[in-house]
């Protein structure tokens, strides 16, 4: 039996612990929130309707995709006249060509892939699918991890952000709709916008994706209304490596094949470039061919390795977290609650007769090994993953270098990164940690010899050592003047383990925390929400029911630091 309440409720919280007991009460650092001394509003004014008359018409149909993201560069309407899977250049592994990369999908925007269905970077647009479905084929999602079927923007980060090398041009639009019709499934994003306004999203379905449904970073004047957004996939293959096993595959092609090296697990044999490459490509092929293609690889010898490095049998994403809808400051949302603080803030967001329901998630912690300040990571910025190459991690002195196909691949790019023509991306490996890889025999803790005290574990992060924040009907971090009216968030699940013990206390980074999470609060990966609000303020009128966390706390709302909230609130249980 079900029992229900409903609250109205005006919140102001100044540098406190917010809606939940055992939130911080510590203020993060940066710039401040919305002003405190502002009361709430008990609503907002009409808008004034943009005057949206493009003089061009354009239609979209399967063929305006199978060759990759559909780039819109002249404004418009643009109205799906079917359904739409997106698979491009399937022969191709699902990459834009050479010719492609040269013209008309150029570098560095796209030297991940295909990032976008669509790619929106000029004003004044609007997207019509017109009662249609525009999703991703399961194969396109298994091999391009990083993605959103409609990228309001030239590329998906930020320059300087994010695993992207290169990136300088950034082209974002304003003025832009987006109706009528369903989105999904998707590997990552429904929407994702940077620094958009004046935006409308109504009447859209967007399902079956793995990080958000609705993302906007440093938006202004956003509307999603008469919208329903969840229903996260359940079906997921593959957990994180197998995202960075996929662009690894690019740094060890740009080196000489028959450069060669050794690893410590395997003393006596020699390694070509050559060799490294195959056995990441020969065990994502196994994982293809028995998720794409239903075919019988258990008698491959690498198929137990291929399997322990990259299947998924919890068949829910494993990210550090998961999203209806969030409204965020300028930059990704990987930091914790509060700690995006980039001086730009969200601004006037209406969410209006949208319904938020079933996410599912099983947070995966990955530990990281920091040199200093910095943490060990790969070709694309994902963690040099210590525990899984590690014989016996909580021992640096009888801690022996184990490989597999990733970490072997990350050691690899960093051992030969002075040879020409090397692409290294983001790759930050220490050279004692390489050598300790490289050399039969020899502990870790040997290999990092006088300068083992600079090398320390960190928990409470993804593969990508993004602050594990579970699952989230609704977050908003500095997001100011927002109103909600007939929103509805249900069924929220975080399946994930508690924390690990390796690193620590997790009470600050000293003793083992994220550097960017908020350790005064512990392990968050294990935790749900229904909605989260820091350094906001906003007018919500909120049902919300079946928030689940597995091994963590629920909390069906949560209200922090910086807030100013006035709740019309109908929690059941």
């Amino acid at each position: 039996m079900k029992s229900s309440m409903r609250i109205l409720l005006i919140v102001f919280v100044i540098g406190a612990a917010g809606a939940q007991a055992n939130a911080s009460s510590r203020s993060p650092k940066g710039p401040k929130g919305p002003k405190n001394s502002k009361s709430p509003k008990s609503s907002k004014s009409p808008k004034t309707p943009t005057s949206r008359s493009p003089s061009e018409f354009f239609t979209l149909a399967q063929s305006d995709f199978d060759l990759g993201t559909v780039r819109i560069l002249t404004p418009g309407t643009y109205t799906f006249v079917e359904n739409v899977i997106f698979s491009p250049n399937e022969n191709d592994d699902f990459l834009p060509t050479d010719d492609q990369l040269a013209t008309t999908h150029p570098l560095p925007e796209f030297q991940l892939g295909f990032f976008a269905g669509i790619s929106v970077e000029v004003s004044d647009v609007v997207i019509d699918l017109d009662g249609h479905s525009f999703g991703c084929s399961d194969a396109f999602m298994l091999q391009q991890r990083i993605f959103a079927l409609i990228e309001l923007a030239s590329v998906q980060y930020l320059p300087g952000t994010g695993p992207l090398v290169g990136v300088v041009d950034f082209r974002f639009t304003e003025r832009t709709t987006i109706k009528n019709g369903f989105l999904g499934p998707s590997p990552h994003h429904g929407i994702h916008g940077n620094n958009n306004s004046e935006i409308e999203i109504k009447g859209v379905e967007i399902t079956e994706y793995e990080i958000a449904g609705v993302q906007f970073n440093g938006a202004t004047d956003v509307t999603v209304k008469n919208c329903l957004i969840g229903n996260t996939r359940t079906n997921v293959p593959v957990i994180g490596t197998f995202t960075s096993g996929r662009f690894l595959r690019n740094a060890l092609r740009s080196l000489d094949q028959n450069l060669s090296i050794t690893f410590a697990d395997r003393p006596g044999q020699t390694f070509t470039v050559a060799d490294v490459l195959d056995n990441v490509q020969v065990q994502e092929d196994i994982i293809f061919n028995r998720t794409i293609l239903g075919q019988d690889v258990s008698g491959n010898p690498l198929f137990d390795d291929a399997l322990a490095l990259y299947d998924n049998p919890s068949g829910f994403p494993d990210g550090s977290a998961q999203y209806g809808i969030i409204i965020n400051s300028l930059g990704a949302a990987v930091a914790g609650f509060g700690k995006q603080a980039s001086g730009q803030s969200s601004v006037d967001v209406t969410i209006k007769d949208v319904t938020i329901q079933n996410l599912n998630l099983n947070v995966r912690e990955v530990v990281a090994l920091f040199d200093g300040n910095t943490p060990l990571r790969g070709f694309t910025a994902e963690l040099f993953d210590i525990e899984r190459a590690s014989s016996n991690l909580g021992d640096f002195g009888d801690n022996f270098y184990v490989g597999n196909a990733q970490s072997d691949a990350q050691i690899a790019v960093a051992f030969f990164a002075a040879e020409p023509g090397a692409l290294t991306g983001r790759t930050v490996i220490s050279p004692e940690v390489v050598t300790w890889a490289v050399t039969p025999g020899l502990p870790l803790a040997n290999a990092l010899g006088s300068r083992a005290n600079d090398f320390s574990l960190h928990c409470n992060g993804d593969h990508q050592e993004h602050v594990l924040k579970g699952p989230i009907g609704f977050r908003g971090d500095f997001a100011e003047d927002m109103l909600f009216s007939d929103v509805s968030i249900k069924n929220i699940v975080n399946h994930g383990p508690v924390g690990k013990t390796i690193c620590g206390v997790y009470t600050n980074f000293a003793e083992g925390g994220h550097p960017a999470a908020d350790n005064s609060r512990g392990y968050q990966g294990a935790s749900a929400r229904g909605a989260s609000f820091i350094f906001s303020d906003a007018v919500v009128d909120l049902e919300i029911e079946g928030i689940v966390s597995m091994n963590g706390r629920a909390y069906p709302e949560e209200t922090r630091e910086g807030c100013s909230i006035q709740f019309d609130l109908d929690v059941q249980s």
